[in-house]
């Protein structure tokens, strides 16, 4: 992953409602070390009828659960954020889950409705948030943190440009080329930020042996969350050796972590 104009890791309001805490972190508890280990939302609306839930920053659906005598049903969000830090985000108590394990979401995309299944008094959204390696332990799970600093309330999303490096589609690492033979490395790739790719955004060659290759090509037009194919034409080197071919995301924001290819 690669990512432009860094901003801090937030979180925003993940119901259709004004954001309100009935029971705030580390409120007492008679489970585990007897502190609640996330936050507890108010899902009416002012009719009476109960939110939808929306996922309160872009990421991967990587478990969808029950449990009778914790969330009930529940999703769970990875938000790998840059620097190698990874945000989990935990929806709980929900009365239905509308997505899938691998789904992309982008902020704002609903993943369910708000309820009050498992371990719950009354309708409500339980949010847990963890910072893998960095967060407190001996909780329900490890690495949690207090949600409420993180929430962008009523402000300005920051935008960012990020993309994502899905798979090599063709041509992976190590590769082995004839002399000054022709080919086309293909990645697929997804744009994770919160700027649409125009004719501004384009990968260019950034250093080591440019293999042939040119100086610069268009990026698909992808809006936040879509994924595509960037395919760059290329000419391996004559040398015998290992070759390395380092090419980079450039938008109107500036440049972004590289692609690397390596071939022998």
């Amino acid at each position: 992953m690669s990512i432009v104009n860094r901003p801090a890791f937030w979180l925003e309001n993940p119901l259709e409602v004004p954001f309100h805490v009935n029971d705030p972190f580390n409120a007492p508890r008679d489970y585990a070390n007897g502190l609640h280990e996330g936050i507890d939302l108010a899902v009416f609306t002012p009719t009476g009828a109960i939110s939808a839930v929306r996922v309160a920053q872009r990421g991967f659906v990587d478990r969808i659960g029950f449990s009778a005598t914790g969330y009930g049903h529940y999703v769970r969000v990875v938000h790998g954020w840059h620097d190698d830090t990874v945000y989990v985000t935990w929806y709980g108590h929900l009365a239905q889950v509308l997505v899938a394990v691998d789904d992309y979401l982008n902020t704002g995309d609903v993943l369910g409705i708000a309820g009050s299944t498992g371990n719950s008094t009354g309708p409500h959204l339980h949010l847990t948030l963890q910072h893998l390696g960095h967060g407190l332990k001996d909780y329900v799970v490890d690495d949690v943190i207090d949600p409420r600093p993180f929430f962008r309330l009523g402000g300005a999303r920051p935008d960012f440009e990020e993309q994502s490096v899905l798979a090599d589609e063709t041509v992976p690492d190590g590769t082995i080329l004839l002399p000054a033979q022709p080919f086309e490395k293909r990645w697929q790739v997804r744009n994770t930020g919160s700027v649409a790719w125009g004719p501004d955004h384009r990968l260019v060659f950034a250093g080591d042996v440019q293999m042939g290759g040119p100086a610069a090509i268009p990026l698909p037009a992808l809006r936040p969350g879509e994924a595509g194919v960037v395919a760059l034409p290329l000419v391996a080197p004559g040398q015998a050796g290992r070759h390395r071919s380092t090419w980079q995301l450039r938008g109107p924001g500036g440049e972004s972590a590289p692609f690397t290819l390596f071939t022998e």
